[in-house]
């Protein structure tokens, strides 16, 4: 697998989940290098990845963007 760091926040008293008024878990935040939210998606069903690729590479023409699939 693919050595990508990231973070995980943890919410036990909800505090976060109030402030971004999320609706749905899981819930996908991509944020720019200043912190800004460029991307928001809600839930998961099977072709998610697709989309959010598809998002990913309208926002990030200049970059390469590619999702690798888990085995079913």
């Amino acid at each position: 697998g693919h050595k990508w760091e990231y973070t995980i926040l943890y919410d036990p008293i909800q505090e976060v989940l109030q402030l971004f008024g999320i609706q749905a878990i899981p819930e996908t935040f991509v944020l720019d290098k200043d912190g800004n939210i460029i991307l928001r998606h809600r839930g998961y069903k099977k072709g998610d990845e697709e989309l959010i690729e598809e998002k990913l590479k309208e926002l990030l023409p200049e970059q390469e963007c590619n999702v690798e699939k888990e085995p079913d």
